[in-house]
């Protein structure tokens, strides 16, 4: 409470306000903007940054840096020809702690299929509603069959299947440690030929 002493917004605001005064070339500076005007309407504040095309670099010009992008992705073959997205569905979010307990979701979509290409689906004598099994070489899963206009060398499955994590490589990124959950290599197969 000691830190966090104020007894409004507008207290809050005003602190927040004298800071922005040490910000380099003063861009950051809403010293002069007024709490009562902010109520009313929405406030810009600051100079327009690149108005005279003048950076805050040490040669005043915009600096750009590419980084070469090295795939280390798992790459398909033979044996594993299709490639594993994974993501969310409109009804599921996150890990579903919360949206898997609602029944109206639960009832729109099954949380265990997989989407495929049709044209995918004929070569390998594959029905909608099947359930298949989908391998990498880190384990499988089993899931009903959804046909959708996915690329042929894709696959898709829902990140609130249970057994996802079987198939996905954890590869990470080695400058934004964003795991690598779209390029999975996998495989499709018949399992049984009851729908689900």
């Amino acid at each position: 409470e000691r830190s966090f002493n104020f007894k409004s917004a507008k207290e809050v605001f005003e602190e927040y306000q004298e800071m922005t005064k040490l910000s380099k070339n003063g861009h950051l500076d809403i010293y002069k903007a007024d709490y009562k005007t902010l109520e009313k309407s929405p406030f810009v504040w600051g100079k327009n940054l690149f108005e005279k095309n003048i950076f805050s670099t040490p040669n005043q010009k915009s600096n750009l840096f590419f980084i070469e992008n090295k795939n280390l992705s798992e790459q398909t073959s033979k044996m594993y020809p299709l490639r594993l997205l994974t993501g969310r569905t409109r009804d599921q979010w996150h890990s579903g702690s919360k949206t898997t307990q609602i029944n109206t979701l639960l009832k729109h979509k099954s949380l265990e299929f997989v989407e495929i290409n049709p044209e995918n689906a004929k070569a390998l004598h594959i029905t909608e509603g099947e359930i298949v099994k989908i391998s990498s070489l880190r384990g499988e899963l089993t899931a009903s069959v959804v046909f959708s206009d996915i690329n042929r060398d894709t696959i898709f499955i829902p990140i609130s299947h249970r057994d996802i994590n079987y198939l996905t490589d954890d590869k990470l990124d080695p400058l934004s440690k964003e795991p690598d959950y779209n390029h999975s290599a996998v495989k499709i197969e018949k399992v049984e030929s009851t729908k689900k």
